[in-house]
């Protein structure tokens, strides 16, 4: 299991997670528990979903290729049933238009699950329509009951595809997986790139709009977390010795294997020999780990990490002032200008709802494509105005004492930076966490080690006529040398 890392252990509990909130609505739905609650465990659901699909997205090992698409699904399945009951509560409290836009909601997640069997899906996305228009007939009525017709989501969350995720699978060690990785990782960044220019604007914006939101709020507190250089690369030096001291042990382990290899057939020998193969495949993942680090560095520094360079170097290089005055307080510049970037964003995103109030005033009844339709005309006219406000919000900020480091760079470079920056601090806090673990089970591996050593080294004092001989230290074995010709796993 440790040689699937921590992203794949971290999806799979996800998943199992989700699995069990998911059993738990469903149940709950059966056994007549309120809406309210109802709501609760399919939010919690959903949101275990995502975070399990985003974990497989961005993992450097590999996940089946549907996955991703599949656990999507899921979401979607679940966040309709919480869309679903939230109408159910709106209804129940005379708020009919807020139970129309749930109904809505519930529409347009359903129908995004059509892959999964169209036959149930368009049937169950009818019987919503029906319920959104007699939604509408209601409104003046005193109290709106919603039609028995408009409750498909229980039939829908009985298709069972929680199978695909029923056991782990084995990680194929084969070239080709690296190559499937990059081709997600590809995927990933166009979708970023789409997202980061506004393009998403022109498809159903609340789709992906608050995962944007999501992930500008998460750069801003990485940008706290990780703004000080000095705090950063003491991280990166812990690393450092903890690989070399590994290394160092991993020397010693051979070395003393060495002296006793004329014992190859003993089974003892051959354990320790299976282990030491074990921790050397360790030892090359940690220095891949490492490597991604110094990347990652390397391409995060002209942007992010400009902020934790020393004021002098900060003012030159923004202001372009020949005297620069010095700043006072760069920890609280650098946290107004993250929160500052966040609520630009947010207020970009929250032209979703206007999109949405506007679509529910047509009052002509549309089939699903002429939904669509109209949604992207109201949002093409938006994305004009939208494009003319971020530009604007880039040239007030020139104004500003200290200047963001993206105000010369794109937002779609400044998004590709936060996944680049994202990845960097899940390789620091892995590596944390996961080398002084390694370090201690490899001390007490070379005490095995040592241990078979000197029994043999009894047994030969105290039976000089056999045969067996501790042979001397070839000059060869002297240390280690881990190369990385191989692109995924390296060489011994």
């Amino acid at each position: 299991m440790t040689d699937l890392g921590v992203e794949p252990l971290s999806a799979f509990s996800l998943i199992m997670q989700a699995q069990g909130e998911e059993l738990s609505a469903f149940k709950a739905s059966l056994d007549g528990v309120g809406p309210e609650q109802t709501e609760k465990i399919a939010k919690r659901a959903s949101s275990l979903y995502r975070q399990a699909a985003a974990f497989c997205e961005l993992s450097t090992q590999p996940f089946p290729e549907n996955w991703v698409s599949r656990l999507i699904i899921k979401a979607d399945l679940m966040e309709a049933q919480a869309e679903y009951n939230a109408a159910v509560i709106a209804g129940g409290t005379n708020n009919y238009s807020g139970q129309i836009l749930h109904l809505t909601q519930t529409y347009i997640l359903l129908y995004q699950c059509r892959s999964i069997d169209d036959e149930k899906v368009s049937a169950a996305c009818t019987k919503l329509i029906s319920a959104i228009e007699e939604a509408k007939k209601n409104q003046s009525r005193s109290r709106v009951t919603l039609p028995g017709s408009a409750t498909p989501l229980r039939k829908l969350s009985t298709i069972n595809i929680s199978a695909l995720f029923s056991c782990i699978p084995p990680i194929e060690r084969r070239n080709g997986v690296m190559d499937e990785v990059r081709r997600l990782r590809r995927a990933t960044d166009q979708c970023l790139s789409d997202l980061s220019s506004c393009g998403f604007l022109t498809g159903l914006p609340y789709i992906l709009g608050s995962e944007l939101a999501q992930s500008l709020r998460v750069l801003a507190q990485l940008l706290r977390d990780y703004g000080g250089s000095e705090k950063l690369y003491n991280f990166v030096g812990q690393i450092d010795e903890h690989i070399g001291e590994l290394q160092n042990l991993l020397n010693k382990m051979s070395v003393s294997l060495d002296l006793v290899r004329s014992r190859e057939l003993d089974p003892d020998y051959k354990q320790l020999l299976a282990e030491l193969t074990v921790n050397i495949k360790i030892f090359e993942r940690v220095t891949k780990l490492r490597t991604g680090i110094a990347s990652d560095l390397s391409e995060c520094g002209g942007a992010f990490f400009l902020f934790s360079r020393p004021d002098e170097e900060i003012i030159i290089g923004i202001q372009g002032l020949d005297c620069p005055q010095p700043l006072l307080n760069d920890d609280a510049e650098t946290r107004q200008l993250a929160d500052s970037i966040c609520a630009e964003i947010f207020r970009v995103l929250s032209k979703r709802r206007d999109l949405e109030q506007t679509l529910l005033k047509l009052n002509v009844q549309q089939s699903y494509e002429q939904t669509l339709s109209n949604l992207r005309l109201l949002a093409d006219e938006s994305i004009e105005s939208q494009a003319k406000q971020m530009s604007l919000m880039m040239e007030v900020n020139k104004s500003l004492t200290i200047q963001p480091a993206c105000t010369e760079v794109s937002l779609v470079k400044l998004v590709h930076h936060f996944g680049v920056f994202c990845r960097l601090s899940r390789y620091l806090n892995d590596a944390l966490v996961y080398l002084p673990e390694a370090v201690e089970k490899a001390q007490a591996f070379l005490g095995r080690v040592e241990e078979y050593v000197s029994s043999v080294r009894g047994q030969l004092a105290a039976s000089p006529e056999t045969e067996v001989e501790v042979e001397d230290v070839p000059e060869h074995v002297s240390h280690i040398v881990i190369e990385s010709d191989n692109e995924e796993y390296g060489e011994v």
